[in-house]
């Protein structure tokens, strides 16, 4: 039997093309070359008798259409910005009554991920996601923005047209990370056509310090209703004892000049730096008592009540 039957007698077992068509297709010819071929797998096939030939070329002819069927489609990408959703192991955005929603999957990866997920919708968006204090997780803690179009830092006010432009948070509303389907939620409007940068706060791991520190006397915060301004420290540490907290000290210094911090309706110009334990007096007077780290509080502390510099004129 000859190599074209053979073909032909394979095609009524196998169900694939007919093996002429696809020969022919690609160029194949059943003629041996008649040049020495140097490869050892033309080689192998050159020394092969005549009748397994015909059923290694086949089986060659069957493989690489099975191939092709399968890997054809997958490797054409389509241009940047013209899906209408997207998905990694990082981020999975789509669109949802008029706003791109994106959805962290994983709150640890790297920011490239989830600014690869926004390219691939259009959105030139920047996005990392900081260690926070429970009360700061889903919220925005810094960023910057720039572009044609007005739009404010995420957590600003809406815009003149009354419309907010990018949102974040938890959702389900008011449900905690890390239990049930709760995940942080990124919301963009579809049209928006600008630059923005920003930070969202996650639940930080353990030993890791809060990007932004916050109040350890504000409300949902591990001192929430202890007064701490300007009463001694020996008074808040009793408050910080009955709560198995962590301290640790900075000393705050008065300036005549400087830079202007405002506080209390007063202006200062303050300094801070590390002080130890040992130094600080029962006595000293605290400034603020801030969330640093899960369990740490950092007292601001002085020797003597601040003095301020002028009274508000607001």
């Amino acid at each position: 039997m000859d190599e074209m039957k053979l073909l032909r007698h394979m095609r009524a077992e196998i169900a694939v093309p007919d093996p002429d068509e696809l020969a022919a297709s690609i160029g194949w010819r059943s003629e041996l070359p008649t040049a020495p071929v140097r490869s050892n797998r033309w080689r192998s096939l050159a020394f092969t008798p005549k009748r397994n030939r015909g059923l290694i070329i086949g089986a060659a002819l069957t493989a690489a259409l099975a191939a092709a069927l399968v890997v054809g489609p997958s490797v054409v990408p389509g241009a940047p910005g013209s899906a209408t959703s997207y998905a990694n192991a990082a981020i999975e955005i789509e669109k949802e009554n008029g706003e791109w929603v994106a959805k962290i999957k994983d709150p640890l990866a790297d920011h490239e991920r989830y600014a690869e997920g926004f390219r691939a919708v259009g959105l030139d968006v920047q996005l990392r996601l900081v260690p926070a204090s429970p009360v700061d997780v889903g919220r925005v803690v810094g960023g910057d923005r720039s572009g044609p179009m007005p739009s404010p830092l995420p957590g600003d006010d809406e815009t003149p047209s009354g419309r907010t432009i990018i949102t974040a948070g938890k959702e389900p509303s008011g449900c905690q990370i890390g239990q049930g389907d709760c995940h942080l939620a990124i919301r963009i409007a579809e049209d928006f056509r600008g630059t923005v940068s920003f930070q969202v706060g996650r639940p930080a791991q353990q030993g890791e310090p809060y990007q932004r520190p916050t109040l350890a006397t504000d409300s949902g915060e591990v001192l929430q209703g202890v007064g701490a301004h300007e009463r001694p420290v020996a008074e808040v540490l009793d408050e910080i004892k009955k709560r198995d907290l962590q301290v640790v000290y900075e000393r705050v210094t008065s300036h005549d000049e400087g830079p202007s911090n405002y506080a209390t309706d007063r202006y200062y110009h303050l300094t801070f730096e590390p002080v130890d334990a040992s130094e600080v007096g029962p006595d000293w007077v605290v400034w603020q008592a801030r969330s640093i780290q899960d369990g740490v509080i950092q007292l601001q502390v002085s020797p003597e009540k601040l003095k301020p510099l002028a009274e508000s004129t607001n």
